[in-house]
């Protein structure tokens, strides 16, 4: 068993550079809870071998078809409150 307090956790720009992404892709698939990262306050770290495990076992990038974070936002936003539904009105369109 490794010792806790030998295990180094690593900046985005290690994953950044194993998957040939940018910084931003790696921050997006965090937020998304696509790639293995532990949250420090603010900072996304990451541990190379559960990194490496996770490649192997086949991983998963983003692809064209998923929505971003950004988008799925406002997806979300654009979908009618429980008191919109109540009154029958969103958006001046009728809720069915």
């Amino acid at each position: 068993m490794q010792h806790i307090a030998s295990k180094r956790l690593r900046d985005v720009d290690y994953p950044a550079e194993l998957l040939g992404a940018s910084r931003h892709r790696v921050w997006e698939m965090c937020r998304l809870g696509i790639i293995p990262h532990v949250r420090l306050g603010r900072r996304y770290k990451f541990d190379p071998e559960k990194l490496e495990r996770w490649l192997e076992a086949g991983g998963s990038g983003l692809g064209d078809d998923r929505l971003s974070a950004t988008k799925r936002k406002r997806a979300v936003s654009d979908t009618p409150s429980a008191k919109e539904k109540s009154t029958g009105r969103h958006a001046g369109r009728e809720v069915l």
